[in-house]
């Protein structure tokens, strides 16, 4: 790609402007925002108005695809047992400004005035046929057809031991088996299996579990997952998952004084 000469000179205020419309397609309301820099060669934006519940903020960096190093800074330590942050971080800050811009770009210089964006590049279109998990693209027309999948499971039977040898074939080639647990209950079953297949990510439900064939997986339920359907699904593993590990701390801090 080849890098454009000019540079674009954005003052604090247009970026807490870019930043309160991107979060507001992604969390359905609008957040006043306050960008600036913290020093030479770090900003932030803080919110002006009220604090972000945890929920939300894990909300916008699985939209945003953000990697575990770019949440850092936007993320509290765990021993501060907050529910709700005040500000986020500049790697999910840059990610944010380039969904909105809709280029990237060779390096950004800072000042208190504005933010200046030097060698601006054109993004390359995404396309609709890969998929980003963990660092790497994954090409969906390379993986197993919903069709394939259930024909393997009606042939070898419905359970994880048989799920397994897919997951091996994938492992293979891509290093990942490109298949996840979800424990948690629906109310319907006891938990899922998400898979990557050609036409996005099959869910695979079970209610129980052996010891000869792991998981039982129900045949009847198996279907694709829609963006709604993710939405709730990463939101109440965010719950969970937030519940967990405060109740974990507080058993902890128990033991602790008991052991005193």
């Amino acid at each position: 790609m080849m890098y454009e000469s000019k540079a674009l000179k954005v003052d604090w205020m247009e970026v807490s402007k870019i930043i309160e419309i991107e979060l507001e397609k992604i969390l359905g309301r609008k957040i006043s925002c306050e960008a600036g820099m913290d020093d030479g060669d770090y900003w932030a934006v803080r919110f002006s108005k009220e604090r972000l519940p945890m929920a939300d903020l894990y909300k916008l960096l699985d939209e945003i695809d953000a990697t575990t190093d770019q949440s850092l800074d936007s993320i509290p330590l765990q021993e501060e047992h907050a529910d709700s942050v005040c500000s986020i971080g500049m790697d999910v800050c840059v990610i944010l400004l380039k969904r909105h811009i809709g280029y990237t770009w060779q390096a950004i210089h800072i000042d208190e005035e504005c933010l200046w964006i030097l060698g601006q590049m054109s993004e390359e279109a995404s396309s609709k046929d890969k998929i980003r998990i963990t660092g790497s693209y994954i090409w969906l027309s390379e993986l197993r057809s919903r069709m394939e999948v259930t024909d393997i499971l009606i042939e070898k039977g419905f359970s994880y031991k048989t799920l397994r040898t897919i997951c091996e074939e994938y492992h293979q080639k891509y290093q990942s088996g490109l298949c996840w647990k979800y424990p948690i209950s629906d109310g319907k079953h006891l938990g899922i299996f998400i898979l990557l297949v050609k036409e996005g990510l099959l869910r695979i439900p079970y209610d129980e579990v052996n010891k000869a064939d792991k998981e039982i997986l129900c045949k009847d339920d198996i279907c694709l997952i829609d963006r709604v359907a993710m939405e709730s699904l990463v939101c109440n593993w965010y719950h969970f998952d937030e519940e967990l590990r405060h109740a974990l701390s507080d058993l902890k801090r128990y033991l602790q004084k008991r052991e005193a």
